[in-house]
């Protein structure tokens, strides 16, 4: 009876060994990925992940071009049937992420997951989520609202703000087991 509960909690951590070998090799400068500055297992799990991400390729209009994000990746026991849950540690102002939480409200990490996407993918959809938010069901309500009155310079406003003060300054190198200290995951730690 152990034999299939052995395999089957071999399978997500093969699985992410294969998209992280597969990550590192292709990341480079001219990356096809290069929003996704660090992607890194927890030492003492395979699959807890931190992600920093960055906003520069984003559309100015955006206001997202100066944000960099650490992130933080669960893969489930089901992996790849099931989706990772992704969410933002440091703080970001969004319509589709909440503020206090760093939860993501993206279909493809939910409903409309398919394997194929793995985790590289799945960050790449986060990346365009940030540059295309939804305003219909926001989790962020205020910022979901100042888009719907098109309010967009203010909403610019609010988040090249929110990004210089949340900015994460942070490396995935330098963290120890369990996350650096407390400051350098929220960002530059002004609270």
């Amino acid at each position: 009876m152990s034999g299939p509960k052995t395999a089957s909690s071999r399978t997500p951590t093969k699985r992410i060994l294969t998209e992280l070998t597969a990550f590192s090799s292709a990341h480079s400068p001219s990356s096809p990925h290069p929003n996704i500055l660090s992607l890194v297992p927890l030492p003492s799990n395979l699959l807890s992940l931190r992600c920093i991400l960055s906003g520069h390729t984003l559309p100015p209009t955006s206001g997202y071009t100066t944000g960099r994000w650490l992130l933080s990746i669960q893969v489930p026991p089901q992996y790849p049937n099931q989706p990772p849950t992704i969410t933002f540690v440091t703080k970001i102002c969004h319509a589709n992420v909440k503020w206090e939480t760093g939860e993501i409200c993206l279909d493809v990490l939910k409903e409309n997951w398919t394997p194929v996407l793995g985790v590289v993918g799945a960050l790449e959809s986060v990346v365009r989520l940030l540059g295309e938010p939804g305003v219909d069901s926001p989790l962020n309500v205020e910022m979901g609202a100042l888009l719907r009155q098109g309010d967009t310079i203010g909403a610019r406003g609010l988040v090249g703000y929110w990004c210089g003060e949340e900015r994460f300054e942070g490396h995935l190198d330098e963290e120890e087991e369990g996350g650096s200290n407390r400051e350098e995951v929220r960002g530059r730690g002004k609270r």
